[in-house]
């Protein structure tokens, strides 16, 4: 086995990498698989524990959650059918391009921190403690805001304000758990949530087709109807006296709404770290984030536009006081309740749920990672440096409590908490 050091910088972490070259296999490894070969880099023990298939699946579907699902019904009447395309075309492109960056420097270097520790060492300390700590507080409040997303769609079935913080513990506690046993665990739960979320826009989206081609029980064609009347862009009311402004302006709060949807693409390069051949896998994975785009995103959003009136009072409003959550208010939950398939409706929002609830537990995952890697910078407590079992156990317990704040909802209102959590996340990302 040859040890081959980089030499950075005295005040950048020291990197080694470890090859095995062909009749030098050290005897204790030789029964060892490759995800089992431990790697030392920034000065701790790294455990490669996700195997290609794990890493692209959440690079895939990881985070797809509350800001596709929930989030693009507020697209829709802030901007109107094609006014939210355009929006997710336009950020589509960027967001695909930062990740193709991403994904470049990931397979160089996949270590610990990845693009924190990248801004760090290619550019300046100060740069990669900033990026550091925006990305980690981006990811810990979108963790409550995914909570009071799935509270929100839960919502559909139970009205009860008296029963919501049953729920949201439950989730808090979930989330908490499959971080806490570990990479492995998570890789393995991922995968199967993935799998759900990957079959459910799948079907709904075939079947948005099936019900705008007049294929459900109530035969009614509905084709571009919506994109006619109410029209193919809608007003948010913020403007009265310049309709052309107002349309403009909700346009632009689309954007930010479209930004928050692509939030957490980067899944993949946060656990390059503990995944097997990063350079191999992750690149790969990276890759097939473009047909994510191109099918989830942006056909998805083109189906809720078509399926979907833009004037529905069951999706959420920007810019709304609303704090009740008794109608459903998924784009995709209307259209197949609309189409006269009720029992259908329940099985969908239980898919949609679910797929909060996994976004949420894909971004305790990347933030605990960033913090832990801050800390092995000097840049976050050292304490966050503790692992057991190879989990950064305080990282991920700090960042777990983040999603009390979920329980917020409780006193004023889940559409606004989820909102006002969507709010800030969307200003860190702007900066």
């Amino acid at each position: 086995m040859n040890s081959n050091v980089e030499g950075p910088a005295e005040d950048t972490p020291r990197v080694e990498t470890f090859t095995i070259d062909d009749g030098e296999v050290a005897p204790e490894r030789q029964l060892l698989k490759q995800r089992h070969v431990q790697m030392q880099v920034c000065g701790y023990i790294v455990l490669r524990s996700l195997t290609f298939l794990l890493s692209n699946r959440i690079a895939i579907a990881g985070t797809l959650g509350t800001g596709l699902f929930l989030g693009s019904g507020e697209a829709l009447t802030g901007a109107g059918p094609l006014g939210a395309l355009i929006a997710y075309v336009l950020v589509s492109t960027v967001a695909f391009a930062s990740l193709c960056s991403i994904g470049e420097m990931t397979s160089f270097a996949p270590i610990p921190g990845t693009f924190p520790h990248y801004a760090s060492r290619w550019v300046d300390p100060a740069l990669g403690f900033a990026v550091g700590w925006n990305y980690f507080y981006t990811n810990a409040l979108t963790l409550p805001v995914e909570i009071s997303g799935a509270q929100l769609l839960i919502g559909y079935w139970d009205h009860d304000p008296n029963h919501q913080w049953i729920y949201i513990a439950i989730m808090c506690t979930a989330a908490c758990a499959i971080n806490v046993l570990g990479a492995r665990w998570f890789g393995e739960a991922e995968f199967v949530f993935s799998f759900m979320k990957l079959t459910l826009i799948t079907v709904l989206i075939l079947i948005g087709l099936v019900i705008d081609l007049g294929g459900a029980p109530n035969h009614d064609r509905i084709g571009f109807r919506y994109w006619k009347d109410p029209g193919p862009f809608s007003r948010p009311n913020l403007v009265h006296s310049n309709p052309d402004l107002d349309r403009f302006l909700g346009f632009l709060s689309v954007i930010l709404q479209a930004a928050f949807s692509f939030q957490g693409m980067e899944i993949a390069a946060i656990a390059a770290v503990v995944t097997e051949s990063p350079r191999r896998n992750v690149t790969m994975a990276i890759r097939k984030s473009f047909y994510r785009i191109l099918f989830f995103y942006i056909i998805g959003i083109l189906i809720a536009g078509m399926t979907v009136s833009s004037k529905d009072g069951g999706l959420l409003t920007p810019f709304s006081d609303s704090t009740t959550a008794n109608v459903t208010r998924s784009p995709f939950v209307i259209a197949v309740g609309s189409a006269g398939s009720k029992g259908l409706t329940y099985t969908v929002n239980a898919g949609l749920v679910t797929s909060a609830f996994s976004a949420g537990n894909s971004f305790l995952f990347a933030a605990s990672r960033v913090l832990e890697a801050l800390a092995y910078r000097n840049q976050a407590p050292v304490i966050f440096r503790h692992r057991y079992n190879d989990t950064p156990i305080a990282a991920v317990l700090f960042t777990s409590a983040f999603g009390l704040i979920s329980f917020l909802s409780l006193s004023h209102g889940t559409v606004n908490v989820f909102r006002s959590g969507r709010s800030v996340v969307i200003l860190i990302l702007s900066d």
